[in-house]
């Protein structure tokens, strides 16, 4: 079976623009949930459904500014996606800011909260550089693991999650780093 989710407008957020480069999915406490770009509007957005994969809907994660940390600017370009714990979390290239973005569905409290993670000197990496390129995200052990690119240095940046901490270092790309390449 095939289908347009979102894209060609209709019902429950669903919008008439060019969306879905570069999806990710999770499945998160059994109902689906695709985050992808819409690039004619330059934001993130959000589909999810029901456990059969039935009765989606819609709207803007990120991008139209808000309330708990959301931003108004061209963010949510390439999109990643994990679970850990009760917890969702979705990182993405703001591309305005030239900034690694996190959005966290904490689901003790059921809500939503955002952040820039890196790419300026106030964010949680302190590496003010145009980043947060292609990231990747996956849980290993109790630590979410995330990489991602660092194109004005030619990096690749490694942040992981211990508890609450977050902790940053460049991977490989430059002598100071790990990899020393």
């Amino acid at each position: 079976h095939f289908d347009s989710l979102d894209g060609s407008g209709g019902t429950n957020g669903r919008i008439d623009a060019t969306v879905g480069w570069k999806p990710t999915v999770v499945n998160y406490q059994n109902s689906m949930h695709v985050y992808y770009y819409d690039q004619q509007n330059g934001k993130l957005r959000h589909a999810w459904s029901d456990n059969n994969g039935n009765n989606w809907q819609f709207e803007i994660l990120d991008g139209n500014g808000g309330a708990n940390g959301r931003i108004s600017s061209n963010t949510g370009q390439t999109p990643a996606s994990v679970v850990q714990g009760s917890d969702m979390f979705v990182f993405y290239h703001d591309v305005s800011g030239g900034d690694l973005r996190q959005a966290k569905w904490d689901g003790l409290l059921q809500s939503w909260s955002f952040q820039t993670l890196d790419g300026t000197s106030d964010s949680p990496g302190k590496y003010n550089t145009n980043l947060g390129y292609e990231p990747f995200a996956i849980t290993y052990g109790t630590s979410l693991q995330l990489y991602y690119y660092d194109s004005t240095n030619g990096n690749l940046r490694h942040a992981w999650k211990v508890g609450n901490l977050w902790n940053f270092e460049n991977l490989d790309g430059d002598p100071g780093s790990i990899g020393r390449y």
